[in-house]
């Protein structure tokens, strides 16, 4: 065979090799006879079919369209010759990115790709930059019949169609694979996060004790980071064969692999206070760093190794402090020994990093960013509460009974601590793969959409003209075609760990290899020709990468652009893209150019400063200089992406013309810096004196300018240093001044923060008690003055406050669309400042809270979507999956979130596509099955003022709530019913009112229910003496009589409920003399000119009533209603107002009072209709009666919206109880719901 099978050709291989071994696998096959149809596109050499009926199925299609056979077939195969290497382009496209393009647009699930040699196994959606399959080199198995075993499984048909426990042989193993996965990463977070981190910071501690080195927990933080994240690479690197670590390898005996071989078998048990690994492994990070021929590792160079520092150097102070101390040998085998070990059996093994795919890494490295180490002032307990397991750090004599000790922390000690003052994180910031692999991929095809388009006309016309052009004409082409392909520029604002940036790397990679696969000269190809040339001839070892790999450096250091404001953040970035686009015997890739750190949304814009220069000062020579400088700039930027980095001199090139244009843009940097601080509250009171448009000072400004910052004051410097620390400004156009020219970005993705801007007590107090969110407000006003009692604690909480009130303040003043009503958040901002940047017909892809698309503080942002671009989509989800588990663990499961994406063009918006509280992340494969198109023109005709979106989810929803809302005006329009509601108490402002005995009850949320008033007893009681000083619950004075709000009956709801609880809308009527908590909105008494009355009369309250309490009410609030009923929302609800005679009115009242007037607080009100609360009232424990009322105005209220059955039936299968199993309040509604069916169908 080994002297056979090689010299066959494909089609040979195919007939005498491979088909026998599917025949053996158990497969029925059809082979195409023609691979390539129209339009370019190639179709695999085999269909699979798990039966022959599926087969002459297949065949039957297959005469009426080209890939008919695919229709029915469970597996496609692809062939190659022998010794075609399956991932690089041979003389057509590179078979991996051949096969992951099959699977893109045919229909089977699975696919083989073979050169007889090699066959690997394809699963459709496994994400194609991941390399992700399964391989066996058959000739290799087949000298172990046990071995050959393996083969068997994973490729017999057997394995793809049988099922035990409802899934395959294929799909238990793949589970499997991503449940150890999972494992894997929970527990290396777990030892880095409660082993590692601190184990690593107390040695570097101990060492600048002893060494009598400067230091600050901040430095020393970030050298534990810059050793982590080089012993991370290091060991993903040994693993990939990046370095030189094969049997008998020099590079063996300076390997962090034999370091770990020496822990497995105890060579360093004896070790104590010796230094041995510390200067083995700083000697690794030379030798990787640098290079050494002689001993076979190429040089890594990057920022992560280099001992080469700049004022532009992150981890600039930690590779000081990193030369200076040293960790002692014992402590050094305890921190390997966690980290890189594990035991099983009682066998030490070492982890394999290269099991865990990069954005895993980042799940695990990107909750570091929310701690720092901290030094004991004083003694400190490290404490879990008992109930929640939550862990933190108190003064020793703030402990209690419900908390246990863990340890204690001694004054001087060091220790690691989240921000919030927790010991633990959770990774709720980390954005599920689901997400960020569907907002990757849609955007990147929306934009190469036209490029495809572009590429294919180009190519047919080269492959005609192709003969006549001159060879290095042709070539030419070829290079600013690649060029052309790679002018897509990718952002992340807020981009953490670079999760979204890694896979837009894969998937942009996946895209141009698969594009330029359809024809055979390419610039793509023409590109990494060039550069596996180089390679050759620059590489000390021998290194012959396959095309994506190449492909990914490219387009990391040409396409990805990120800012974050941690800077520790930016860093992991990096090693994230390091890792995903490391080469053997390649310099890491430069990637500070794109990924930088600063404040996203705090800058200044530098046309604005132009036109200032410009008209103010009277001065042009001031802009010309600056816009020469910027020209220059750009040309050192494009020069830096020009270089490939293969070589050593190309990657060190990159970095010292970077640092040189961050050098040249300091004058302009620093004049940016000072017009935002002149904007910025809290600084422009400092810099007034320095405001040179104001003063007129255009002397420094000139000196500036020419001579560099020097030429400034030094009180002026240091003001600037200080607010550079403090707030980090982001100069959009000057840090990426080539974007400026272009326009703007392609695209602009991720999952920004959802914070208020607001000093929120719960956040603050919370880092020094978590159980403060829980407490009543009681309790929580005497834990905050116990806490304030203490000076630093309260200089802290002002601190804060001012701090987050001047940031506000700002945002205010420099953004449109940050709040129209309530709370400054992010996200709003981070949204607009993106849209910003998009250039035309660029494309904003973004995850952000649920409120993006109803609550009122969005309207503006929502208004400009819809109105200034093309709002594409917006798709709902909660927070929790089908299974109850959260997707962002810190959050509540009731919370709402959404992906929208919208485009910069002048497209106009006639249809969004949406759905809304999907809990299910698969939806987002099958968009066309699950969006409903929301038409704009409904839109505005059910919220024409604030343009907020119904979370309709079906045609049906349309039909229904259009009629609702065209039958029937709002609660908030003026008409003869109006209503308004408003609140009488508040808990926490008002609660020195509340008693344990007085004249009226205090009445709250969970004390009524839907027709009941007295669903609990009360916990307070007002008296009347202290409330009739407060004016406010006055109606009405005269010489009479003072009238008060206690002396009416008042229709209220209940503000917490949700659109996913049993019940949405909870409303009854209240009785007299008693007073209401915020959590219940209450009927506004009105004043009319000859008396005073209750908004609504007798029969109007009883008929609301009757209508807010029925499933079709509540079907149409869940639409609007989030986590609380606000009264914004309920007020927007169309409501039935009938007069006196209209069918229903009578039979619902009557109703209505029966239900609600059982109790003889009601007695004057029932009257007034003509009833009486002992002989007609129906108290609740007459259950079967009740339901029946209830039954009849259901149906009755139906009828008024005009529904018909099919209608109402969807209105009460939408309305569930809860999570709609089988509960006594499931059973009670489905009686309700029976007996409203029924009488229906006799109305």
């Amino acid at each position: 065979m080994e002297n056979y099978l090689p010299a066959l050709n494909e089609n040979q291989l195919e007939e005498e090799f491979i088909r026998e071994v599917l025949k053996i696998l158990g497969w029925e096959y059809l082979s195409q006879g023609s691979t390539k149809i129209q339009g370019g596109r190639r179709i695999p050499d085999h269909a699979l079919f798990i039966n022959n009926n599926l087969k002459v199925k297949g065949i039957k299609e297959q005469k009426e369209s080209p890939t008919g056979a695919f229709f029915h077939s469970h597996a496609i195969e692809e062939s190659k010759e022998w010794n075609v290497d399956l991932d690089k382009k041979g003389k057509e496209d590179t078979p991996h990115f051949q096969m992951i393009n099959y699977l893109t647009w045919l229909k089977p699930r699975y696919g083989i790709l073979t050169n007889g040699r090699i066959w690997r196994l394809y699963i459709k959606g496994e994400n194609a930059g991941e390399r992700t399959f399964y391989e066996v080199n058959l000739p290799e198995l087949l000298e172990n019949q046990d071995a050959f075993k393996y083969f068997y499984h994973f490729f017999a048909k057997d394995s793809f169609c049988s099922l035990t426990h409802g899934k395959t042989f294929i799909d238990r193993v793949l589970t499997q694979s991503q449940e150890f996965s999972r494992e894997l990463e929970e527990d290396l977070k777990a030892i880095i996060y409660d082993r590692c981190i601190e184990d690593i910071g107390k040695s570097l501690y101990s060492s600048a004790l002893e060494n009598n080195v400067d230091y600050s927990p901040t430095i020393i933080f970030r050298t534990t980071l810059l050793l982590l994240y080089r012993l991370l690479f290091i060991a993903y690197a040994e693993a990939k064969n990046l370095l030189p670590l094969q049997e008998g390898s020099m590079y063996y005996n300076y390997s962090l692999r034999k370091v770990l071989d020496n822990l497995i078998s105890e060579r360093y048990a004896s070790l104590e206070n010796t230094f041995i690994l510390d200067n083995h492994l700083k000697t690794l990070f030379g030798l990787i760093n640098k290079g050494s021929e002689k001993i076979g590792i190429p040089p890594y160079d990057g920022d992560l190794f280099s001992e080469e520092t700049n004022e532009y150097d992150s981890f600039k102070e930690a590779k000081n402090f990193l030369k200076q101390t040293i960790i002692n040998d014992q402590a050094f085998i305890k921190i390997l020994e966690n980290l890189m070990l594990y035991t099983t059996n009682g066998q030490k093994h070492i982890r394999d990093y290269s099991s865990l795919d990069v954005k895993r890494l980042g799940t695990i490295y990107e909750g570091l960013m929310e701690y720092n180490f901290k030094i004991a002032n004083e003694p400190q307990f490290l404490v879990k509460d008992k109930k929640t397991k939550e862990e933190w750090y108190i003064d020793p004599e703030d402990h209690t009974d419900d908390l246990d000790i863990l340890r204690k922390i001694e004054e001087g000690e060091l220790y690691l601590v989240k921000h919030n003052n927790l010991r633990k994180s959770s990774g709720s910031y980390y954005t599920p793969d689901e997400f960020v692999d569907f907002m990757v991929s849609d955007a990147i095809n929306q934009i190469f959409e036209k490029k495809e388009k572009e590429f294919i006309k180009q190519h047919e016309e080269m492959e005609e003209l192709q003969e006549q052009l001159d060879k290095e004409l042709f070539d030419d082409t070829l290079r600013k075609e690649a060029d052309q392909l790679l002018d897509i520029k990718f952002l992340d604002a807020a981009m953490g760990s670079g999760h979204f940036l890694v896979s837009a790397l894969r998937y942009l990679t996946e895209k141009l290899i698969s594009l330029g696969g359809r024809f055979p000269e390419n610039g793509i190809y023409k590109k990494l020709e060039e550069i596996r040339q180089m390679l050759k001839e620059h590489s000390i070892i021998k290194s012959d990468p396959d095309d994506a790999s190449l492909l990914k450096r490219l387009i990391a250091k040409n396409c990805l652009f990120g800012v974050d404001i941690n800077p520790m953040a930016t860093e992991l970035a990096k090693l994230s893209l390091w890792l995903e686009t490391a080469v053997p015997g390649v310099p890491l890739s430069f990637l500070s150019h794109h990924l930088r750190c600063g404040n996203s949304i705090v800058g200044y814009d530098l046309d604005d400063l132009l036109n200032e220069l410009s008209e103010k000062a009277k001065n042009n020579m001031f802009v010309n200089a600056i816009e020469s400088n910027i020209n220059d700039i750009i040309k050192d930027l494009k020069s830096i992406e020009s270089l490939e980095d293969i070589t050593l001199n190309q990657a060190r090139n990159s970095r010292y013309t970077f640092v040189n244009v961050a050098r040249t843009i300091e004058p302009v940097k620093f004049l940016l810096d000072l017009k935002t601080a002149l904007d910025y509250p809290g600084w422009k009171e400092k810099l007034e004196n320095w405001d040179f448009f104001k003063t007129g000072n255009y002397r420094m400004l000139d000196e500036i300018l020419l001579e560099g910052i020097e030429a400034a004051d030094d009180e002026l410097k240091e003001f600037i240093k200080n607010f550079r620390e403090k707030l980090n400004p982001f100069h959009w156009k000057l840090e990426f001044p080539e974007i400026r020219k272009r326009g703007g970005f392609d695209i602009a993705i991720g999952n920004p923060p959802w914070d208020k801007v607001k000093p929120e007590d719960e956040i603050f107090f919370s880092q020094f008690d978590p159980k403060y969110r829980r407490l009543n407000n009681r309790q929580k006003k005497a834990l905050q003055n116990r806490l304030l009692a203490k000076k630093e604690v309260k200089t802290k909480w002002e601190r804060n406050k001012k701090e987050i009130t001047n940031f506000a303040y700002y945002l205010k003043n420099n953004y449109h669309y940050y709040a129209d009503k309530g709370d400054i958040n992010l996200f709003r901002i981070f949204t607009e400042k993106n849209l910003e940047k998009l250039k035309q017909d660029g494309i904003l892809n973004y995850l952000v809270l649920g409120g993006i698309y109803q609550e009122e503080g969005s309207d503006s942002l929502r208004k400009a979507l819809i109105n200034e671009y093309h709002l594409r989509y917006i798709l709902g989800f909660e927070n929790r999956d089908g299974k109850g588990k959260k997707f962002f663990p810190d959050v509540d499961s009731r919370m709402k979130f959404a992906v929208i994406s919208a485009t910069n063009n002048q497209i106009k918006t006639e249809k969004v596509k949406t759905f809304f509280l999907y809990n299910d992340k698969s939806s987002l494969n099958n968009l066309t099955k699950n969006v409903l198109d929301y038409p704009v023109e409904l839109l505005e005709k059910l919220s024409p003022k604030h343009k907020s979106f119904l979370e309709l989810k079906s045609q049906l929803d349309i039909e229904i709530v259009k009629k609702a809302y065209s039958l029937f005006p709002k609660l908030s329009d003026n008409g003869k019913w109006n209503i308004d509601f408003q609140r009488d108490l508040d808990m926490t402002n008002d609660k020195n009112l509340f008693h344990e005995n007085g004249d009226i009850p205090l009445y709250e949320g969970k004390m009524i229910h839907q027709f009941r008033h007295d669903l609990q007893e009360p916990r307070y009681y007002l008296k009347l003496d202290e409330l009739k000083n407060i004016n406010r619950l006055k109606v009405s004075s005269n010489e009479e009589k003072e009238t008060w709000r206690w002396d009416f009956y008042r229709i209220t709801y209940r503000e917490v409920a949700s659109n996913t609880n049993a019940r949405t809308v909870i409303s009854t009527i209240l009785p007299k003399k008693l007073l209401c908590g915020h959590k219940l909105f209450v009927e506004t008494i009105s004043v009319g000119k000859k008396n005073i009355k209750s908004s609504l009369s007798p029969v109007q309250k009883f008929f609301s009533i009757g209508v807010f309490n029925s499933f079709v009410f509540d079907y149409l609030a869940r639409f609007l209603v989030s986590t609380t009923v606000s009264k914004t929302y309920f007020m927007r609800l169309p409501s039935p107002r009938l007069k006196i005679g209209d069918p229903y009115i009578d039979e619902i009242v009557e109703r209505s009072t029966r239900l609600i007037c059982y109790a003889p607080e009601f007695d004057e009100l029932a009257e007034s209709v003509g009833l009486n609360w002992q002989k007609d009232g129906i108290p609740p424990s007459e259950e079967d009666k009740r339901i029946k009322l209830r039954g009849e105005i259901d149906a009755m209220v139906a009828k008024i919206y005009q529904l018909n059955k099919t209608q109402f039936e969807h209105v009460l299968n939408s309305v569930k109880a809860g999570k709609d199993s089988d509960t006594p309040l499931k059973r009670y509604m489905d009686k309700i719901k029976a007996e409203a069916l029924k009488v229906y169908g006799k109305l």
